[in-house]
Protein backbone atom coordinates (compact mmCIF):
# COMPACT_ATOMS: atom_id res chain seq x y z
CA UNK A 1 0.00 0.00 0.00
CA UNK A 2 1.45 2.76 -1.11
CA UNK A 3 2.06 5.64 2.04
CA UNK A 4 -0.50 8.10 2.90
CA UNK A 5 0.57 12.21 2.75
CA UNK A 6 -1.11 15.11 4.20
CA UNK A 7 -1.98 18.95 3.09
CA UNK A 8 1.81 19.94 3.08
CA UNK A 9 2.58 16.82 1.16
CA UNK A 10 4.28 15.12 4.49
CA UNK A 11 4.42 11.35 5.04
CA UNK A 12 2.28 9.77 7.88
CA UNK A 13 2.53 6.85 9.86
CA UNK A 14 -1.34 5.94 9.60
CA UNK A 15 -2.87 3.78 7.04
CA UNK A 16 -6.07 5.62 7.65
CA UNK A 17 -7.70 8.44 4.79
CA UNK A 18 -10.13 9.40 7.07
CA UNK A 19 -7.67 9.74 10.13
CA UNK A 20 -5.13 11.89 7.61
CA UNK A 21 -8.59 14.52 6.62
CA UNK A 22 -9.41 15.25 10.29
CA UNK A 23 -6.10 15.95 10.87
CA UNK A 24 -5.81 17.90 7.41
CA UNK A 25 -8.67 19.77 8.70
CA UNK A 26 -7.85 20.47 12.35
CA UNK A 27 -4.10 22.10 10.60
CA UNK A 28 -6.34 23.94 8.75
CA UNK A 29 -8.61 25.35 11.53
CA UNK A 30 -5.16 26.30 13.08
CA UNK A 31 -4.12 28.46 10.73
CA UNK A 32 -7.48 29.68 9.69
CA UNK A 33 -8.01 30.32 13.52
CA UNK A 34 -11.61 28.42 12.60
CA UNK A 35 -14.33 27.76 15.70
CA UNK A 36 -13.71 23.62 14.80
CA UNK A 37 -10.71 22.45 15.66
CA UNK A 38 -12.64 19.71 18.14
CA UNK A 39 -12.27 17.97 14.81
CA UNK A 40 -9.02 16.24 15.52
CA UNK A 41 -11.08 13.95 18.07
CA UNK A 42 -12.22 11.92 14.52
CA UNK A 43 -8.03 11.53 13.95
CA UNK A 44 -8.19 9.32 17.15
CA UNK A 45 -11.48 7.64 16.45
CA UNK A 46 -10.57 6.45 12.94
CA UNK A 47 -7.10 5.51 13.56
CA UNK A 48 -6.60 4.99 17.54
CA UNK A 49 -3.03 3.62 16.50
CA UNK A 50 -1.65 6.70 15.03
CA UNK A 51 0.56 8.72 17.16
CA UNK A 52 0.49 11.85 15.60
CA UNK A 53 -3.32 11.95 15.71
CA UNK A 54 -3.11 11.94 19.79
CA UNK A 55 0.08 14.60 19.63
CA UNK A 56 -2.69 16.65 18.03
CA UNK A 57 -5.20 15.81 19.96
CA UNK A 58 -2.86 17.26 22.84
CA UNK A 59 -2.87 20.36 20.96
CA UNK A 60 -6.09 21.09 21.10
CA UNK A 61 -6.76 20.63 24.62
CA UNK A 62 -3.68 22.58 25.74
CA UNK A 63 -5.00 25.82 23.39
CA UNK A 64 -8.54 25.29 23.18
CA UNK A 65 -9.77 23.75 26.11
CA UNK A 66 -6.56 24.90 28.38
CA UNK A 67 -6.65 21.21 29.94
CA UNK A 68 -3.08 20.15 31.05
CA UNK A 69 -4.11 16.57 32.19
CA UNK A 70 -5.90 15.55 29.08
CA UNK A 71 -2.86 17.10 26.93
CA UNK A 72 -0.65 15.24 28.96
CA UNK A 73 -2.74 11.94 28.71
CA UNK A 74 -2.58 12.39 25.17
CA UNK A 75 0.94 12.67 25.02
CA UNK A 76 0.95 9.32 26.89
CA UNK A 77 -0.69 7.51 24.42
CA UNK A 78 1.26 8.84 21.61
CA UNK A 79 4.31 7.67 23.65
CA UNK A 80 3.31 4.18 23.98
CA UNK A 81 2.90 4.39 20.06
CA UNK A 82 6.31 5.71 18.56
CA UNK A 83 6.98 2.33 17.50
CA UNK A 84 5.17 2.86 14.10
CA UNK A 85 5.87 6.56 14.22
CA UNK A 86 7.44 8.97 11.19
CA UNK A 87 10.61 10.48 12.47
CA UNK A 88 8.81 13.42 12.06
CA UNK A 89 6.14 12.53 14.21
CA UNK A 90 8.37 11.57 16.75
CA UNK A 91 9.87 15.46 16.29
CA UNK A 92 6.52 16.60 17.18
CA UNK A 93 6.04 14.08 20.43
CA UNK A 94 9.59 15.31 21.76
CA UNK A 95 8.40 18.68 21.23
CA UNK A 96 4.86 18.69 22.86
CA UNK A 97 6.42 16.60 25.87
CA UNK A 98 8.95 19.44 26.08
CA UNK A 99 6.10 22.18 26.08
CA UNK A 100 3.40 20.21 27.79
CA UNK A 101 5.26 17.78 30.23
CA UNK A 102 8.58 19.81 30.44
CA UNK A 103 7.13 23.27 30.56
CA UNK A 104 10.36 24.34 28.81
CA UNK A 105 9.42 26.87 26.02
CA UNK A 106 12.82 27.08 24.61
CA UNK A 107 13.29 23.81 23.77
CA UNK A 108 10.12 22.83 22.91
CA UNK A 109 10.60 25.84 20.25
CA UNK A 110 13.46 24.35 19.23
CA UNK A 111 12.50 21.02 18.44
CA UNK A 112 9.77 22.36 16.05
CA UNK A 113 12.71 24.32 13.99
CA UNK A 114 14.54 20.82 13.87
CA UNK A 115 10.94 20.05 12.54
CA UNK A 116 11.45 22.72 10.11
CA UNK A 117 14.69 21.76 8.82
CA UNK A 118 14.17 18.71 7.16
CA UNK A 119 9.84 19.13 6.39
CA UNK A 120 10.47 23.21 5.20
CA UNK A 121 6.50 22.74 4.27
CA UNK A 122 5.37 22.03 7.45
CA UNK A 123 3.55 25.34 8.14
CA UNK A 124 1.69 23.68 11.39
CA UNK A 125 5.61 23.16 12.66
CA UNK A 126 5.99 26.94 11.85
CA UNK A 127 2.99 28.11 13.46
CA UNK A 128 3.54 26.61 16.35
CA UNK A 129 7.01 27.35 16.74
CA UNK A 130 6.39 31.31 15.89
CA UNK A 131 4.06 31.52 18.97
CA UNK A 132 6.20 29.81 21.15
CA UNK A 133 9.09 32.55 20.10
CA UNK A 134 6.56 35.04 21.02
CA UNK A 135 5.54 33.96 24.22
CA UNK A 136 8.98 33.93 25.18
CA UNK A 137 9.95 37.51 23.37
CA UNK A 138 12.02 37.13 20.96
CA UNK A 139 10.59 38.37 17.76
CA UNK A 140 13.91 37.82 15.91
CA UNK A 141 13.65 33.93 16.01
CA UNK A 142 10.24 34.30 15.15
CA UNK A 143 11.16 35.54 11.94
CA UNK A 144 14.44 33.48 11.56
CA UNK A 145 12.79 30.48 11.39
CA UNK A 146 10.52 31.30 8.46
CA UNK A 147 13.28 32.15 6.39
CA UNK A 148 15.73 30.21 4.25
CA UNK A 149 14.58 27.05 2.94
CA UNK A 150 11.04 27.72 4.69
CA UNK A 151 10.69 30.92 2.74
CA UNK A 152 11.15 29.48 -0.57
CA UNK A 153 9.05 25.76 0.04
CA UNK A 154 6.45 28.35 1.06
CA UNK A 155 6.38 30.87 -1.48
CA UNK A 156 3.04 32.31 -2.18
CA UNK A 157 1.18 29.96 0.01
CA UNK A 158 -1.99 30.81 1.88
CA UNK A 159 -0.87 31.68 5.39
CA UNK A 160 2.55 32.00 5.14
CA UNK A 161 3.09 35.39 4.28
CA UNK A 162 0.84 36.44 7.31
CA UNK A 163 2.92 34.27 9.61
CA UNK A 164 6.27 36.41 8.12
CA UNK A 165 4.30 39.73 8.25
CA UNK A 166 3.65 38.97 11.74
CA UNK A 167 7.06 38.63 12.87
CA UNK A 168 8.58 41.55 10.91
CA UNK A 169 6.32 43.58 12.96
CA UNK A 170 7.16 42.57 16.08
CA UNK A 171 10.81 43.12 14.88
CA UNK A 172 10.34 46.39 14.34
CA UNK A 173 10.05 46.48 10.28
CA UNK A 174 6.97 47.67 9.58
CA UNK A 175 6.83 48.48 5.77
CA UNK A 176 8.25 44.74 4.99
CA UNK A 177 5.66 44.00 7.51
CA UNK A 178 2.84 46.24 5.49
CA UNK A 179 3.94 44.82 2.21
CA UNK A 180 4.22 40.80 3.13
CA UNK A 181 0.80 41.50 4.60
CA UNK A 182 -0.86 42.85 1.14
CA UNK A 183 0.65 40.03 -0.35
CA UNK A 184 -0.39 37.14 2.07
CA UNK A 185 -3.93 39.13 1.57
CA UNK A 186 -3.61 38.26 -2.14
CA UNK A 187 -2.23 34.30 -1.49
CA UNK A 188 -5.51 33.77 0.15
CA UNK A 189 -8.33 35.65 -1.95
CA UNK A 190 -6.93 33.62 -4.70
CA UNK A 191 -6.70 30.12 -3.07
CA UNK A 192 -10.18 31.63 -1.75
CA UNK A 193 -9.28 30.50 1.91
CA UNK A 194 -10.04 32.90 4.97
CA UNK A 195 -6.95 34.77 6.29
CA UNK A 196 -8.08 36.38 9.53
CA UNK A 197 -3.95 36.17 11.06
CA UNK A 198 -3.11 37.89 7.69
CA UNK A 199 -5.93 40.56 8.99
CA UNK A 200 -4.06 40.67 12.37
CA UNK A 201 -0.66 41.18 11.04
CA UNK A 202 -1.59 44.40 8.69
CA UNK A 203 -3.43 45.90 11.78
CA UNK A 204 0.01 45.69 13.55
CA UNK A 205 1.24 47.06 10.93
CA UNK A 206 -1.10 50.17 10.32
CA UNK A 207 -1.05 50.58 14.38
CA UNK A 208 2.65 51.36 14.93
CA UNK A 209 2.78 53.77 11.57
CA UNK A 210 0.12 55.68 13.22
CA UNK A 211 -2.66 55.46 10.43
CA UNK A 212 -5.47 55.20 12.40
CA UNK A 213 -8.29 56.25 9.94
CA UNK A 214 -6.71 53.98 7.95
CA UNK A 215 -6.72 51.08 10.51
CA UNK A 216 -10.63 51.43 11.08
CA UNK A 217 -11.52 51.32 7.69
CA UNK A 218 -9.58 48.72 6.33
CA UNK A 219 -10.19 46.17 9.52
CA UNK A 220 -13.84 46.97 9.51
CA UNK A 221 -14.33 46.61 5.70
CA UNK A 222 -12.61 42.71 6.17
CA UNK A 223 -14.95 41.70 9.25
CA UNK A 224 -17.12 40.32 7.28
CA UNK A 225 -14.83 37.41 6.51
CA UNK A 226 -13.81 36.64 10.46
CA UNK A 227 -17.69 34.82 11.29
CA UNK A 228 -16.29 31.63 11.22
CA UNK A 229 -13.26 32.52 13.75
CA UNK A 230 -12.69 31.60 16.97
CA UNK A 231 -13.60 33.71 19.60
CA UNK A 232 -9.93 34.67 20.26
CA UNK A 233 -9.32 35.93 16.67
CA UNK A 234 -12.72 37.02 16.49
CA UNK A 235 -12.60 39.26 19.05
CA UNK A 236 -8.91 40.28 18.76
CA UNK A 237 -8.98 41.69 15.51
CA UNK A 238 -12.30 43.60 16.80
CA UNK A 239 -9.38 44.56 19.73
CA UNK A 240 -7.13 46.33 17.33
CA UNK A 241 -10.45 48.19 15.57
CA UNK A 242 -10.98 49.37 19.43
CA UNK A 243 -6.93 50.77 19.79
CA UNK A 244 -7.38 52.91 16.87
CA UNK A 245 -10.54 53.97 18.06
CA UNK A 246 -8.73 54.63 21.60
CA UNK A 247 -5.83 56.45 20.27
CA UNK A 248 -7.61 58.85 17.87
CA UNK A 249 -9.31 59.74 21.19
CA UNK A 250 -12.71 61.99 19.63
CA UNK A 251 -16.04 61.81 21.45
CA UNK A 252 -17.31 60.21 18.89
CA UNK A 253 -14.52 57.21 19.22
CA UNK A 254 -15.17 57.03 23.11
CA UNK A 255 -18.54 55.87 22.37
CA UNK A 256 -17.35 53.81 19.38
CA UNK A 257 -15.10 52.38 21.82
CA UNK A 258 -18.01 51.58 24.91
CA UNK A 259 -19.93 49.56 21.73
CA UNK A 260 -16.93 47.59 20.31
CA UNK A 261 -16.37 46.55 24.21
CA UNK A 262 -19.93 45.45 25.22
CA UNK A 263 -20.42 43.59 21.68
CA UNK A 264 -17.26 42.63 19.60
CA UNK A 265 -14.62 42.40 22.17
CA UNK A 266 -16.32 40.60 25.47
CA UNK A 267 -18.79 38.15 25.83
CA UNK A 268 -17.99 35.82 22.92
CA UNK A 269 -16.66 32.97 25.21
CA UNK A 270 -16.29 35.10 28.81
CA UNK A 271 -13.81 31.70 29.84
CA UNK A 272 -11.31 31.68 26.70
CA UNK A 273 -8.11 33.57 28.76
CA UNK A 274 -7.09 35.43 25.30
CA UNK A 275 -10.87 36.74 25.51
CA UNK A 276 -10.13 37.93 29.16
CA UNK A 277 -6.02 39.18 28.42
CA UNK A 278 -7.79 41.54 25.36
CA UNK A 279 -10.93 42.96 27.81
CA UNK A 280 -8.38 43.24 30.90
CA UNK A 281 -5.57 45.49 28.80
CA UNK A 282 -8.44 48.05 26.56
CA UNK A 283 -10.26 48.41 29.79
CA UNK A 284 -7.02 49.25 32.09
CA UNK A 285 -5.77 51.73 28.63
CA UNK A 286 -9.32 53.14 28.51
CA UNK A 287 -8.81 54.30 32.81
CA UNK A 288 -5.76 55.41 32.14
CA UNK A 289 -6.71 57.71 29.15
CA UNK A 290 -9.48 59.34 31.02
CA UNK A 291 -7.32 60.26 33.79
CA UNK A 292 -5.61 63.23 34.09
CA UNK A 293 -1.67 62.86 35.05
CA UNK A 294 -1.91 64.13 38.73
CA UNK A 295 1.02 66.17 40.12
CA UNK A 296 3.43 64.53 42.64
CA UNK A 297 1.03 63.21 45.96
CA UNK A 298 -1.96 64.15 44.29
CA UNK A 299 -4.89 61.97 43.49
CA UNK A 300 -5.49 61.88 39.80
CA UNK A 301 -8.91 63.38 38.75
CA UNK A 302 -10.90 62.44 35.70
CA UNK A 303 -11.37 64.48 32.40
CA UNK A 304 -14.82 64.16 31.80
CA UNK A 305 -14.80 67.83 31.56
CA UNK A 306 -12.82 67.35 28.41
CA UNK A 307 -15.39 65.57 27.02
CA UNK A 308 -12.90 62.59 26.76
CA UNK A 309 -13.78 60.27 29.70
CA UNK A 310 -15.11 56.66 30.03
CA UNK A 311 -19.07 57.91 29.78
CA UNK A 312 -20.90 56.02 32.38
CA UNK A 313 -18.63 55.68 35.28
CA UNK A 314 -20.58 52.91 36.17
CA UNK A 315 -21.56 50.92 33.26
CA UNK A 316 -17.14 51.11 33.51
CA UNK A 317 -17.38 49.22 37.05
CA UNK A 318 -19.99 46.77 35.88
CA UNK A 319 -17.76 45.96 32.58
CA UNK A 320 -14.78 45.29 35.16
CA UNK A 321 -16.57 43.27 37.75
CA UNK A 322 -17.93 40.81 35.15
CA UNK A 323 -14.03 40.36 33.30
CA UNK A 324 -13.05 40.28 36.95
CA UNK A 325 -15.35 37.31 37.90
CA UNK A 326 -14.52 35.16 35.31
CA UNK A 327 -10.75 35.73 35.27
CA UNK A 328 -11.22 34.35 39.10
CA UNK A 329 -12.93 31.76 38.37
CA UNK A 330 -9.74 30.06 37.39
CA UNK A 331 -8.84 29.86 40.50
CA UNK A 332 -5.10 29.24 41.57
CA UNK A 333 -4.41 27.11 39.28
CA UNK A 334 -5.17 28.98 36.10
CA UNK A 335 -3.17 32.01 37.50
CA UNK A 336 0.26 32.79 37.58
CA UNK A 337 1.60 30.97 34.28
CA UNK A 338 0.86 33.22 31.54
CA UNK A 339 3.06 36.49 32.44
CA UNK A 340 1.59 39.15 31.05
CA UNK A 341 -2.23 38.13 31.67
CA UNK A 342 -1.23 38.29 35.34
CA UNK A 343 0.46 41.55 35.90
CA UNK A 344 -3.02 42.72 33.95
CA UNK A 345 -5.21 40.71 35.91
CA UNK A 346 -3.03 41.76 39.27
CA UNK A 347 -4.09 45.50 38.25
CA UNK A 348 -7.36 44.88 37.92
CA UNK A 349 -7.98 43.18 41.48
CA UNK A 350 -5.90 45.75 42.86
CA UNK A 351 -8.04 48.68 41.77
CA UNK A 352 -11.31 46.82 42.34
CA UNK A 353 -10.68 46.44 45.83
CA UNK A 354 -10.30 42.77 45.63
CA UNK A 355 -7.14 42.45 47.97
CA UNK A 356 -7.31 38.17 48.35
CA UNK A 357 -7.22 37.96 44.88
CA UNK A 358 -4.55 40.01 44.47
CA UNK A 359 -2.68 39.07 46.92
CA UNK A 360 -3.39 35.33 46.18
CA UNK A 361 -2.18 35.92 42.31
CA UNK A 362 1.04 38.32 43.23
CA UNK A 363 2.46 35.15 45.55
CA UNK A 364 1.35 32.96 42.54
CA UNK A 365 3.74 35.15 40.55
CA UNK A 366 6.68 35.14 42.50
CA UNK A 367 6.39 31.28 43.62
CA UNK A 368 6.11 30.61 39.48
CA UNK A 369 9.02 32.78 38.67
CA UNK A 370 11.01 31.15 41.24
CA UNK A 371 10.27 27.29 39.85
CA UNK A 372 10.83 28.24 35.98
CA UNK A 373 12.57 24.87 35.13
CA UNK A 374 15.12 26.62 32.52
CA UNK A 375 17.46 28.60 34.21
CA UNK A 376 17.58 31.82 31.68
CA UNK A 377 14.01 32.11 32.00
CA UNK A 378 14.06 31.89 35.40
CA UNK A 379 16.19 35.14 35.52
CA UNK A 380 14.26 36.92 33.15
CA UNK A 381 11.09 36.32 35.16
CA UNK A 382 12.50 37.29 38.64
CA UNK A 383 14.19 40.19 37.43
CA UNK A 384 11.32 41.57 35.03
CA UNK A 385 7.67 39.85 35.85
CA UNK A 386 8.22 39.87 39.72
CA UNK A 387 9.20 43.78 40.00
CA UNK A 388 6.98 44.91 37.57
CA UNK A 389 3.75 42.98 39.34
CA UNK A 390 5.41 44.90 42.21
CA UNK A 391 4.98 47.70 40.80
CA UNK A 392 1.86 47.52 39.73
CA UNK A 393 0.31 46.97 42.68
CA UNK A 394 1.11 49.90 44.28
CA UNK A 395 0.70 51.77 41.09
CA UNK A 396 -3.15 49.96 41.37
CA UNK A 397 -3.21 51.16 44.44
CA UNK A 398 -3.29 54.59 43.89
CA UNK A 399 0.94 54.94 45.04
CA UNK A 400 1.80 55.56 41.58
CA UNK A 401 5.00 57.59 42.29
CA UNK A 402 6.28 54.45 44.54
CA UNK A 403 5.68 52.04 41.61
CA UNK A 404 8.97 53.71 39.65
CA UNK A 405 11.46 51.95 41.57
CA UNK A 406 10.08 49.07 40.92
CA UNK A 407 8.80 49.13 36.83
CA UNK A 408 11.88 51.40 35.96
CA UNK A 409 14.60 48.59 35.58
CA UNK A 410 12.04 45.98 34.30
CA UNK A 411 9.92 48.20 31.56
CA UNK A 412 12.93 48.42 28.84
CA UNK A 413 12.75 44.18 29.12
CA UNK A 414 9.10 43.59 29.00
CA UNK A 415 9.12 41.50 25.86
CA UNK A 416 10.05 38.20 28.38
CA UNK A 417 6.70 38.42 29.77
CA UNK A 418 4.70 37.66 26.04
CA UNK A 419 2.46 39.12 24.48
CA UNK A 420 2.46 41.54 21.19
CA UNK A 421 3.97 44.83 21.41
CA UNK A 422 0.58 46.55 21.24
CA UNK A 423 -0.45 44.38 24.34
CA UNK A 424 1.99 45.38 26.40
CA UNK A 425 2.07 48.99 25.27
CA UNK A 426 -0.67 49.46 28.41
CA UNK A 427 2.25 48.16 30.97
CA UNK A 428 4.82 51.01 29.40
CA UNK A 429 1.52 53.59 29.63
CA UNK A 430 1.72 52.55 33.81
CA UNK A 431 5.13 53.11 33.98
CA UNK A 432 4.69 56.94 32.02
CA UNK A 433 1.69 57.67 34.47
CA UNK A 434 4.03 56.58 37.45
CA UNK A 435 7.21 58.91 35.73
CA UNK A 436 4.35 61.77 35.63
CA UNK A 437 3.39 61.06 39.36
CA UNK A 438 6.44 60.79 40.71
CA UNK A 439 7.48 64.57 39.23
CA UNK A 440 10.40 62.50 37.38
CA UNK A 441 9.84 65.26 34.17
CA UNK A 442 12.96 64.95 32.03
CA UNK A 443 12.37 61.52 32.14
CA UNK A 444 8.85 60.92 31.41
CA UNK A 445 9.55 63.84 28.94
CA UNK A 446 12.10 61.51 26.86
CA UNK A 447 9.99 58.47 26.71
CA UNK A 448 7.00 60.34 25.65
CA UNK A 449 9.23 61.95 22.83
CA UNK A 450 9.95 58.27 21.65
CA UNK A 451 6.63 57.14 22.14
CA UNK A 452 5.70 60.62 19.72
CA UNK A 453 8.61 59.61 17.00
CA UNK A 454 7.79 55.94 16.92
CA UNK A 455 3.95 56.19 16.28
CA UNK A 456 4.78 59.39 13.23
CA UNK A 457 3.64 62.16 15.89
CA UNK A 458 -0.43 60.84 15.23
CA UNK A 459 -1.57 59.82 18.80
CA UNK A 460 -3.49 63.25 20.50
CA UNK A 461 -2.55 61.25 23.80
CA UNK A 462 0.69 61.37 23.64
CA UNK A 463 0.69 64.99 22.83
CA UNK A 464 -1.21 66.29 24.95
CA UNK A 465 0.89 63.96 27.95
CA UNK A 466 3.45 65.60 26.56
CA UNK A 467 2.61 69.54 26.97
CA UNK A 468 1.57 68.78 30.48
CA UNK A 469 5.39 67.19 31.12
CA UNK A 470 6.91 70.10 29.58
CA UNK A 471 5.00 72.88 31.33
CA UNK A 472 5.67 70.76 34.57
CA UNK A 473 9.22 71.41 33.63
CA UNK A 474 8.80 74.79 32.62
CA UNK A 475 9.80 74.66 28.90
CA UNK A 476 7.30 77.04 27.51
CA UNK A 477 8.42 76.99 23.88
CA UNK A 478 7.84 72.94 23.82
CA UNK A 479 4.32 73.49 25.66
CA UNK A 480 3.36 75.27 22.61
CA UNK A 481 4.22 72.85 19.95
CA UNK A 482 3.24 70.06 22.14
CA UNK A 483 -0.67 71.97 21.98
CA UNK A 484 -0.65 72.88 18.32
CA UNK A 485 0.53 69.48 17.32
CA UNK A 486 -2.38 68.67 19.76
CA UNK A 487 -5.02 71.14 18.35
CA UNK A 488 -4.31 69.99 14.99
CA UNK A 489 -4.54 66.22 15.38
CA UNK A 490 -7.76 66.82 17.22
CA UNK A 491 -9.41 68.87 14.52
CA UNK A 492 -8.09 66.45 11.78
CA UNK A 493 -9.69 63.32 13.60
CA UNK A 494 -12.88 65.16 14.75
CA UNK A 495 -13.49 65.61 11.13
CA UNK A 496 -12.15 61.77 10.12
CA UNK A 497 -14.32 60.57 12.83
CA UNK A 498 -17.64 62.58 11.69
CA UNK A 499 -17.23 61.46 8.48
CA UNK A 500 -17.44 57.58 9.59
CA UNK A 501 -20.34 58.40 11.97
CA UNK A 502 -22.31 59.95 8.76
CA UNK A 503 -21.11 56.95 6.43
CA UNK A 504 -22.87 54.63 9.21
CA UNK A 505 -25.66 56.79 9.36
CA UNK A 506 -26.44 56.58 5.55
CA UNK A 507 -25.94 52.85 5.78
CA UNK A 508 -28.57 52.32 8.31
CA UNK A 509 -30.88 54.35 6.43
CA UNK A 510 -30.20 52.87 3.48
CA UNK A 511 -30.40 49.36 4.80
CA UNK A 512 -34.02 48.74 6.01
CA UNK A 513 -35.53 50.85 2.67
CA UNK A 514 -33.93 48.32 0.03
CA UNK A 515 -33.75 45.01 2.02
CA UNK A 516 -37.23 43.74 3.90
CA UNK A 517 -38.76 42.40 0.51
CA UNK A 518 -35.40 41.06 -0.35
CA UNK A 519 -35.40 39.18 3.33
CA UNK A 520 -38.78 37.97 3.20
CA UNK A 521 -38.55 36.31 -0.09
CA UNK A 522 -35.38 34.34 1.60
CA UNK A 523 -37.64 33.47 4.70
CA UNK A 524 -40.26 32.47 2.57
CA UNK A 525 -38.38 30.33 0.25
CA UNK A 526 -36.82 28.38 3.46
CA UNK A 527 -40.31 28.49 4.76
CA UNK A 528 -40.94 26.61 1.18
CA UNK A 529 -37.71 24.55 1.70
CA UNK A 530 -39.09 23.14 5.52
CA UNK A 531 -42.46 22.70 4.16
CA UNK A 532 -41.26 20.51 1.45
CA UNK A 533 -38.43 18.67 3.26
CA UNK A 534 -38.31 19.02 6.60
CA UNK A 535 -34.64 17.58 6.74
CA UNK A 536 -33.51 20.57 4.58
CA UNK A 537 -34.93 23.03 7.26
CA UNK A 538 -31.88 23.92 9.44
CA UNK A 539 -29.73 24.40 6.21
CA UNK A 540 -32.29 26.52 4.27
CA UNK A 541 -32.45 28.75 7.87
CA UNK A 542 -28.57 28.89 8.07
CA UNK A 543 -28.31 30.80 4.78
CA UNK A 544 -31.18 32.85 5.11
CA UNK A 545 -28.93 33.88 8.39
CA UNK A 546 -26.30 34.19 6.31
CA UNK A 547 -27.91 36.64 4.42
CA UNK A 548 -29.53 38.35 6.99
CA UNK A 549 -26.32 39.23 8.65
CA UNK A 550 -24.42 39.93 5.45
CA UNK A 551 -26.99 43.17 4.93
CA UNK A 552 -26.32 44.11 8.43
CA UNK A 553 -23.86 46.33 7.47
CA UNK A 554 -24.65 46.97 3.36
CA UNK A 555 -20.96 47.26 1.95
CA UNK A 556 -21.24 46.07 -2.04
CA UNK A 557 -19.07 42.84 -1.48
CA UNK A 558 -21.57 41.87 1.08
CA UNK A 559 -24.38 42.99 -0.80
CA UNK A 560 -23.60 40.14 -3.30
CA UNK A 561 -22.85 37.42 -0.78
CA UNK A 562 -26.74 38.23 0.63
CA UNK A 563 -28.03 37.48 -3.55
CA UNK A 564 -26.18 34.58 -3.30
CA UNK A 565 -27.51 32.98 -0.26
CA UNK A 566 -30.91 34.41 -1.18
CA UNK A 567 -30.50 32.64 -4.72
CA UNK A 568 -29.20 29.10 -2.87
CA UNK A 569 -32.45 28.91 -0.60
CA UNK A 570 -34.81 30.21 -3.96
CA UNK A 571 -33.32 27.31 -5.76
CA UNK A 572 -33.54 24.59 -3.00
CA UNK A 573 -37.16 25.58 -2.68
CA UNK A 574 -37.75 25.50 -6.20
CA UNK A 575 -36.09 21.97 -6.04
CA UNK A 576 -37.73 20.46 -3.52
CA UNK A 577 -41.15 21.97 -4.50
CA UNK A 578 -41.19 20.37 -7.70
CA UNK A 579 -39.44 17.19 -6.58
CA UNK A 580 -42.37 16.48 -4.16
CA UNK A 581 -45.26 17.40 -6.58
CA UNK A 582 -43.46 14.98 -9.59
CA UNK A 583 -42.56 11.68 -6.83
CA UNK A 584 -44.84 9.92 -5.31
Amino acid sequence: MDQIIDMNGLAVSTVSHEAVQAADQFVEEVLVYGNRWHCILAAVEADPNWSLGYILCADYHMSMRESQVDAKECLKMARDLMGSATPREAQYLLAYEALVVEGDLRKAAGLFSAVLEAHPRDLFALKRGQLLWFFLGQPEEMLRVAQGPVAEANRGRPFFDGMVAFALEQAGQLSEAEATAWRGLESSKEAQVPDPWTHHALAHALYFQGRLTEGISLMQGLAGSWGRCCSFMLTHNWWHIALFHLDRGTPQDWVRLGVLFDTRIWGVDKANIQDQLGALGLLIKWELRAIAPPSPNQAPETMSALGCGMGDGVRHEERWIDVLHHVARRGVSGTGADPLFDLLALYGFVSMGLGDNAEALFNRIVSNAEACPTPERRLDLTQVWVPFARGIRRFAAGDRASAVSDMRGAWRRLAVVGGSSEQRDVLIEMFLHALLAAGCWDEACRLLEQRQRERHHAVPETARLLAWAYRKRGDTASVGQARRELLDLSERYALEAEREAEERRRQEERGPRGQPALQMAWEAAAAQVAKAAPAAASTAQAAVSAARAAIAEPLEPQFLVAWVAAAAVAASAAVVVLRSSLLP
